[in-house]
C-alpha cells in the first residue's frame, strides 16, 4: 500500500474514532443502580423461616410460586438448623 493511501485510511479511522466517541455519549442514557423503582416506593416484605434440614427442597416451590405473585427474593441465610427467606415487593 503506498504512503499516501495508508495516511488516508489511518486519518479515516482515527477521524470515525473521534466521532463515535462524540456521539456515542448522548446515544445512551447514563443508567445507575437503584433507580429501576420510583423513589417514593412502598414495599411489603414476606419473610420466612424453615426449621431443619431439606430446606432447599421445602422452599423452592413456595419461592417460585412467590416469583409468579410478583414477589422479588432480597436475601437469605442458610444455618444448620434454619433457612431464612425474605422477599420484597412493590405495594
Amino acid at each position: 500500500m503506498k504512503k499516501e493511501n495508508l495516511m488516508t485510511v489511518v486519518l479515516a479511522f482515527f477521524l470515525g474514532l473521534m466521532v463515535a466517541i462524540l456521539f456515542s455519549q448522548n446515544l445512551v442514557p447514563d443508567v445507575k443502580a437503584g433507580t429501576r423503582a420510583e423513589k417514593n416506593t412502598k414495599w411489603e416484605y414476606n419473610c420466612h423461616t424453615i426449621p431443619g434440614p431439606g430446606v432447599i427442597e421445602k422452599m423452592t416451590p413456595r419461592a417460585n410460586d412467590l416469583g409468579k405473585d410478583g414477589w422479588e427474593m432480597i436475601g437469605w441465610e442458610y444455618t444448620r438448623n434454619y433457612t431464612f427467606w425474605c422477599f420484597k415487593r412493590p405495594k
